[in-house]
């Protein structure tokens, strides 16, 4: 019986490289940031603010990488305040 893979679970930071890797693939073969941004119905200021690092990445840039946001829950004891 064959065991389930859990997926793999990328941070920011490696989405954010994904990112900037895919437009700068895209403006090697003649395209540009802009266009990037409009073919994927994306802002061009707010992508530009996203490879940047200001911004997290929205639901069309990862659409766009083929990524789904997954969020997390965890507790820990509260610690006293002194």
């Amino acid at each position: 019986m064959k065991t389930k893979r859990q997926p793999r679970i990328f941070s920011r930071g490696e989405l954010l490289t994904k990112l900037r890797a895919d437009v700068l693939a895209y403006i090697s073969q003649g395209g540009s940031q802009r266009a990037w941004a409009e073919t994927y119905g994306i802002d061009p200021g707010y992508l530009s603010r996203m490879l940047n690092g200001e911004h997290p990445l929205n639901q069309k840039a990862l659409d766009a990488l083929g990524y789904e946001k997954v969020v997390t829950i965890t507790y820990r004891k509260k610690q006293d305040a002194k």
